[in-house]
């Protein structure tokens, strides 16, 4: 057993990685960068009301909830790129930010869910670019008085996670299909292929040239922004980052899901399930697909979510509703009553 001290709603936690930086015009090609993620606490308020947050509804440390497996500290994480302050990637990086549990106990259960774990030799998963990668730390649960303990299954677990998703990320930016870079200089590309040399000279030593050169960058930097977010919204914006997206939603993380239902000995456990998300942080949308030999979980559900309220109909019909993001659902509604 490894023993982790239990996260608290008020710890802090931080991140660092690498960013995009999209610059003003002239200069609209993106270059990633090291990017500091502020310190928030675990009970961060937009993610109160993206409901990303997992935590105990019954059980509490210090009069707080205990985080739980899955938890993700949620958007509008402030991200800044110290080298490049001025970066129009701000616009997406922030509303789409994530910091996010990649390990728990799954013999130590409260509210029916394993506890989450993270500590500074248990890093969280951070969003970045052109990967997302395990270097956020846990500032503050070293003082925390309760501890759980991990077994060897549960670290196997999110080691293979957090290795896969790298090795996911990092192959897909080595093959260029979804790379944001690339995009980019293959727009300045075609702009500079609708001009002769005489005409780029002609433009370059007037003022009218310059105007056109500055206009043409804000439309790359412009289509970027939007490349940008219909990929986060909609989860891919070409043909290889929609491959991406499916060996994610498609392989690593029903893989990640069975493996930690069967360590807990869930009442999911032997599951398999696929979900695809799509909208905004505050506004989303999921579709699930399962298979099971329980029939009450084989076959679609669906759940929405507009600020803190969620709503979750299982393949039966039986509707589930969750508020504030707490970790234990609403009483079940019957299907066929509307709830």
């Amino acid at each position: 057993m490894i023993g982790v001290k239990v996260n608290i709603c008020t710890d802090l936690s931080a991140g660092v990685l690498m960013h995009n930086v999209l610059l003003p015009p002239p200069i609209p090609v993106p270059v990633p960068s090291i990017s500091i993620e502020m310190a928030v606490n675990q009970d961060w308020p937009p993610g109160e009301f993206a409901n990303t947050h997992k935590r105990a509804a019954t059980v509490q440390h210090k009069g707080r909830r205990i985080v739980l497996e899955g938890h993700d500290c949620g958007p509008m994480i402030p991200d800044v790129t110290p080298l490049f302050p001025l970066n129009y990637f701000y616009l997406i990086m922030w509303p789409f930010s994530s910091r996010k549990f990649t390990f728990s106990a799954s013999t130590v259960q409260a509210d029916a869910a394993p506890i989450g774990c993270a500590a500074l030799f248990l890093p969280l998963m951070t969003c970045g670019d052109p990967i997302s990668a395990p270097t956020g730390i846990a500032l503050s649960s070293w003082t925390n008085t309760v501890e759980v303990g991990m077994t060897g299954t549960d670290l196997a677990i999110g080691l293979a996670y957090a290795a896969a998703s790298v090795a996911l990320d990092s192959i897909f930016n080595k093959i260029g299909g979804a790379s944001t870079v690339r995009q980019v200089r293959q727009s300045v590309s075609r702009a500079a292929l609708g001009a002769t040399s005489r005409q780029l000279a002609q433009r370059a030593a007037s003022e009218a040239g310059r105007h056109v050169a500055q206009q043409s960058a804000r439309r790359v930097v412009a289509g970027t922004l939007a490349r940008e977010a219909v990929s986060k919204v909609v989860g891919f914006n070409d043909g290889a980052s929609a491959v991406k997206r499916a060996v994610s939603v498609g392989i690593i993380d029903p893989l990640a899901g069975f493996a930690r239902a069967e360590a807990a000995n869930a009442p999911n456990a032997g599951d398999w399930t696929v979900t695809h998300s799509v909208g905004v942080p505050f506004a989303n949308a999921s579709g699930s697909v399962t298979n099971s030999e329980d029939a009450s979980r084989r076959g679609v559900s669906r759940q929405t979510s507009w600020l803190n309220e969620q709503t979750a109909v299982s393949p039966t019909g039986a509707v589930q509703r969750t508020r504030n993001s707490v970790a234990v659902a609403t009483p079940v509604v019957g299907a066929g009553h509307r709830p």
